[in-house]
């Protein structure tokens, strides 16, 4: 799975067995079904096999780290010192991220005015298997009949007339538990993708931070103790580095230790077998390949989004799209703690404007040894990667 990523094909492979273990739109029964199961399945309207009604509480009543959850309209949970409703519930918002957003749910919790419950299901259905059957379908459906206001916003009829093709429930409760131990490795490479993001901010802030360190020099029969303010004597050192490393670190504004490379952007359109990528700001980087006369001096250099703030580290010659991303370069300087430092320095965005110019002006944290430089370039890489595996 490290190709495309774990948490990427998981997910790949849930919205596939979604399409597969549940029947296409004018079938009765499912392409892909545990063995044992038999028969068609019966329509029914989801105000037929469970209560549907909204929250009580707003946002106000949002208590950090409260004893209860507290699901309001968006992803994130909240905490509540007082619970509404307690046993198995379906929770959804009732506008915004119509069909996308699910909170399943067996205990006690506090639910917002705008967050719709779907509970007290009938004995003949599982709410597990209810769940994953409005995540198959239900947000065509929602958008479909959308309340359009400032937000698409649901109604309660919305949701009652919501048809779905129900098995027998032994079968519901085989491909309930089936998807949740999906969803349960969802979750657990999530976190360790979070984990691994979260180590690497805290990496960013602590490698890069310098404190000074003050030392004396013998003068005459006199010891003077130097000061902050006596900047010859200053050294600058980061608060964690690799051991074997002593030197001090600089500090430079960025402007003064980076190079711009000018090369015209390639205007033509770019195709699937060129030889050579073509590069545009933003998250996906390669736009296209083309043949002719790319960038050749790939290995010191770094790509930056002018406008959006990427980065992008080439492994091979390339063209660029447009002069908004920007070819950099520093003279001596490894290129892969080149891409670490201008990540951890890189201002926060301004919206669609030209932001080399604020780059150039940050005064930033420099290792001077060449091979701590690789050392710290060659950390964050391999960080990169595992973060790339887990994405």
């Amino acid at each position: 799975m490290t190709s495309r990523g774990k948490l990427a094909a998981l997910k790949a492979l849930k919205a596939a067995y979604l399409q597969q273990m549940f029947p296409q739109a004018g079938e009765t029964v499912p392409r892909v079904r545990f063995a044992g199961f038999s028969g068609a399945w019966v329509e029914k309207k989801l105000g037929e096999v469970a209560s549907i009604k909204t929250g009580a509480s707003d946002a106000q009543d949002s208590v950090a780290g409260g004893e209860y959850p507290f699901y309001v309209r968006s992803e994130k949970i909240e905490r509540s010192n007082k619970y509404l409703f307690d046993g198995e519930a379906i929770l959804i918002p009732g506008e915004g991220r119509l069909g996308d957003i699910y909170h399943y749910v067996n205990g006690k919790f506090d639910y917002h005015q705008r967050v719709y419950k779907i509970s007290g299901f009938a004995a003949d259905a599982s709410g597990l298997f209810v769940l994953y059957a409005m995540q198959k379908t239900f947000k065509q459906h929602a958008m479909t009949h959308t309340v359009k206001a400032t937000v698409d916003s649901l109604r309660l009829p919305m949701l009652t007339g919501f048809e779905m093709l129900l098995p027998t429930k032994e079968e519901q409760t085989a491909i309930g538990a089936f998807f949740a131990k999906l969803d349960e490795l969802i979750a657990l490479h999530q976190r360790k993708l979070e984990t691994l993001k979260k180590l690497k901010k805290s990496c960013l802030q602590q490698m890069f931070s310098t404190s000074s360190a003050s030392f004396s020099l013998p003068q005459g029969n006199k010891t003077v103790e130097n000061t902050l303010t006596d900047a010859k004597y200053v050294q600058t050192v980061p608060r964690v580095r690799f051991a074997g490393f002593g030197e001090a670190w600089e500090q430079r504004k960025l402007g003064e230790v980076l190079t711009t490379h000018s090369f015209s952007p390639f205007l033509q359109e770019p195709s699937d077998d060129g030889e050579y990528a073509v590069i545009q700001q933003g998250d996906t980087p390669i736009l296209g390949f083309a043949n002719g006369n790319p960038f050749e001096n790939h290995q010191e250099v770094v790509l930056f989004g002018d406008h959006t703030l990427s980065l992008y580290r080439p492994q091979n010659p390339f063209f660029v799209a447009t002069d908004g991303v920007k070819i950099i370069s520093a003279n001596g300087m490894h290129a892969d703690f080149l891409f670490v430092l201008m990540e951890r320095y890189k201002p926060a965005s301004e919206g669609y404007k030209r932001h080399f110019s604020i780059l150039k002006n940050v005064e930033a944290s420099l290792a001077t040894n060449h091979a701590e430089q690789t050392a710290i370039g060659n950390f964050f890489s391999t960080l990169d990667e595992l973060i790339k595996q887990h994405s």
